[in-house]
């Protein structure tokens, strides 16, 4: 079993919508990240490969909608575990999930690079509150159009298998029940089936939301 140093994990947080994959792929260029090298994402970050029509729908549905998104697989199977806002929902606790989080991550092999990197969207402050020794690139800035066209035609339910608590919570029956209906629920439409009001107006103030952080392992960009 692995034992990972948490200074090692490397997070580009940014709005959705403003190009967190695309520095995400620059950044792994550098020969101390670790690049997620498979069928799905191409040897080479800086060049993204053409969508296969063969490939899960999980895995071409966000491809097709922004090139520059890519998955966090690796060439021997494995997977390494997300950290997004959207497995917190379905969490009472972020301590315990993290707990779920820390066993996964000793079956994820070592990497002869020094950082092992994700592009998450979740505030920089969350982020330190839940790894404090990690390394943030904290992307500011958000583009409501570029949300609108691609991040609100993502779709929103992922069944992030072995990340989730075996006890649901409200949100995720409410979740369940909504997939069940709607199988294809994109981000708007899961915000419109569970909110009421002007959708481009609250993407807009979610986005504006102040995201700048002073921390010495926080470079601001």
């Amino acid at each position: 079993m692995q034992t990972w140093n948490e200074a090692r994990y490397l997070f580009i947080t940014a709005n959705q919508g403003f190009g967190g994959h695309q520095l995400g792929r620059q950044i792994c260029s550098r020969d101390d990240v670790y690049w997620y090298d498979t069928e799905y994402n191409g040897p080479d970050p800086l060049n993204p490969i053409e969508v296969d029509e063969s490939w899960p729908e999980y895995i071409k549905g966000p491809k097709k909608v922004s090139k520059n998104h890519f998955h966090r697989g690796m060439k021997n199977g494995y997977h390494v575990p997300a950290v997004s806002d959207l497995i917190f929902n379905h969490w009472d606790s972020v301590d315990k999930w993290k707990s779920v989080f820390d066993f996964r991550m000793t079956n994820v092999p070592d990497v002869k690079e020094r950082y092992l990197l994700w592009v998450v969207h979740t505030h920089p402050t969350k982020l330190l509150s839940i790894f404090p020794n990690s390394k943030i690139i904290n992307k500011i800035g958000y583009d409501v159009d570029r949300y609108l066209a691609t991040t609100s035609k993502f779709p929103y339910y992922y069944a992030f298998n072995g990340q989730k608590p075996s006890t649901q919570n409200a949100y995720t029956k409410e979740l369940n029940t909504l997939h069940e209906m709607y199988p294809d629920m994109t981000f708007e439409d899961y915000w419109n089936y569970t909110n009421e009001g002007d959708y481009k107006a609250y993407v807009k103030q979610m986005l504006s939301e102040d995201r700048y952080v002073e921390h010495e392992n926080v470079v601001n960009v």
